[in-house]
């Protein structure tokens, strides 16, 4: 594989008093990621098993490296990560990937 794909997978366990806070605060934070020049899609997913969970699909065209170097850094970025503590139950959860392969 040429380019370099990363997704990257992350839960958040909403508050449920906190849903729509959460929503409002989310959707800024995707409006700016979908502004990243590498940015490929984004899904969100709720958790069949616990429906305060949203789950976060964002896919990337370049190594988490140089996502790392960028995003964390950014005013919008760190306005988000502020606001998390007073919206989720705990801490969210981070998984990093990189493709290795597509079956269609």
């Amino acid at each position: 594989m040429n380019a370099q794909i990363t997704t990257i997978i992350v839960r958040f366990p909403v508050k449920l008093e906190k849903h729509e806070e959460f929503q409002f605060e989310f959707r800024k934070l995707l409006e700016k990621l979908r502004q990243e020049k590498t940015f490929v899609e984004a899904r969100i997913h709720q958790d069949l098993d616990d429906s305060s969970i949203v789950v976060l699909y964002e896919t990337y065209s370049e190594s988490r490296e140089s996502f790392l170097k960028r995003v964390p850094n950014e005013p919008w970025f760190q306005a988000f990560l502020e606001r998390l503590p007073s919206l989720l139950k705990r801490e969210r959860e981070v998984f990093w990937n990189e493709q290795i392969s597509t079956i269609s």
